[in-house]
């Protein structure tokens, strides 16, 4: 699957509203970035798909404060994507609809080729919201299969809000999963080929997520 040429139009609404009208909500937020590691530091500066935790509708607005100097596609599910105007705002913003019980070939194109055209996908692995701080649902396999084709690292991020409205907009950003990584199972024996893959890789992201849940919930007990 090869990446799409772009159309750089598609990104003049997006820079537009992430450049002169974010800065209001950024200023009030005052995000800030922990990287758990340099390899997690590094990674954000290529492809690849930001798989985060999902506990807030405001979930859709805070990933575009996360890299801040990059352009994201935030995969969300149609229901989250409401109707009409908001639904032809979010799409404006580059927000792909999903549909979570069938993923049409449509939709994988839509995620794979921004990747493969070098740029970040914002995703929730855990499929619907969670209202649970610091709690993380069983996350979906599909985010390793779009890794997987896309040829770009998983990179677990943990939004962080806080308890109170003054407490500031945190990013935990934990070790990526490269596919190169894969080639362990391969070579262990406990996958044959990408398929028997998927739920290892993806048990392999969701472990890297919960640490950095756990991490972000030391911090603020500090």
């Amino acid at each position: 699957m090869s990446g799409k040429k772009e159309s750089y139009t598609q990104y003049l609404f997006y820079d537009f509203m992430k450049w002169f009208c974010f800065w209001p909500v950024a200023l009030y937020l005052r995000p800030k970035h922990i990287y758990r590691s340099e390899k997690a530091k590094s990674a954000i500066k290529g492809p690849g798909i930001l798989a985060y935790n999902h506990n807030s509708f405001m979930d859709v607005l805070y990933v575009q404060l996360g890299i801040w100097k990059r352009r994201h596609r935030i995969v969300s599910e149609r229901e989250q994507l409401g109707h009409g105007k908001n639904r032809i705002f979010l799409k404006m913003l580059l927000s792909i609809p999903i549909d979570r019980d069938s993923v049409s070939p449509a939709t994988v194109r839509a995620i794979v080729n921004p990747l493969k055209n070098g740029h970040l996908v914002d995703i929730f692995p855990e499929g619907v919201l969670n209202r649970q701080p610091y709690m993380l649902l069983p996350f979906k396999k599909g985010v390793s299969l779009f890794s997987y084709l896309g040829s770009a690292p998983l990179i677990p991020v943990y939004i962080d809000r806080g308890a109170h409205f003054w407490n500031r907009l945190t990013f935990v950003v934990g070790e990526p999963v490269f596919p190169a990584d894969w080639e362990a199972y391969y070579e262990s024996g406990r996958a044959s080929d990408y398929k028997e893959a998927l739920p290892l890789v993806t048990e392999c992201l969701e472990e890297r997520m919960k640490e950095l849940a756990s991490y972000a919930e030391s911090r603020r007990k500090k």
